[in-house]
């Protein structure tokens, strides 16, 4: 017995050093392989997070790097543009243009001072307009009713002067359906003419595993290109 006691010990230490082993390599390959993809700055495309209001916004003060149509390196703001930190209130004697829109206004095929809102701002300023800016609020995937309440809850504060709403015949189909991944309020009007949100679809993505995943690794994901490269497979594929 205490032969057979001695040999299951035995056992038990070289299985326990050999998972050690595994382990140790295991861990060493994913940390080469984060640095090599740091290095290349793979898996920095991520922007998306879960919201209880749009169903989804951008991460703020992320770091990306989008190639899959152009090329650029860009960071989001505080509030989750791609944009620099936006004063407010605003100052005194600033002319400020907000621009909403989707992907087309985020433009992230271009560096940030090549999309459309930071030409029209050059341009106004060489016409001799200095005190202005031009704000590139655009939100990957918005419709216009995600921006009617975006603008609601952040753009309002920002205090615009001039509002531009950059519009395509797919916004019509961006309010209304509920099917999209991640889902997004609907809009309808009721027969008394008013607006109606739809926040059930949002509801039921919050509850999900996708939403709670997103939200409870999001500061490893926000550093981790292995797992950013991960979570838009499996977004894609869901």
């Amino acid at each position: 017995k205490n032969q057979k006691w001695r040999f299951s010990v035995a056992q038990f230490l070289t299985i326990l050093g050999k998972s050690v082993i595994f382990v140790s390599v295991l861990l060493a390959v994913l940390a080469f392989v984060e640095v090599i993809f740091s290095l290349a700055h793979v898996g920095e495309d991520t922007v998306v997070q879960p919201d209880p209001l749009t169903g989804f916004a951008h991460l703020a003060n992320q770091e990306t790097t989008y190639r899959l149509e152009g090329h650029s390196s860009s960071r989001t703001n505080s509030m989750g543009f791609r944009e620099k930190e936006i004063a407010v209130p605003k100052p005194a004697g600033l002319t400020r243009i907000v621009v909403l829109g989707d992907s087309v206004t985020t433009g992230l095929e271009v560096p940030p001072e090549r999309n459309f809102a930071k030409l029209l701002e050059s341009r106004l300023q060489a016409a001799g307009r200095k005190n202005l800016e031009v704000l590139n609020c655009g939100l990957t995937g918005f419709g216009t009713g995600q921006e009617y309440l975006l603008y609601k809850q952040k753009i309002a504060k920002l205090q615009p002067d001039v509002l531009i709403v950059a519009f395509h015949l797919g916004d019509v189909d961006d309010d209304m359906a509920a099917s999209t991944n991640p889902p997004r309020p609907t809009f309808a009007l009721s027969p008394q003419g008013k607006l109606q949100v739809d926040f059930r679809g949002v509801d039921k993505w919050l509850a999900s595993f996708d939403s709670r995943y997103y939200s409870s690794f999001e500061q490893v994901r926000r550093n981790s290109r292995i797992l950013a490269l991960l979570t838009r497979a499996q977004l894609v594929m869901s």
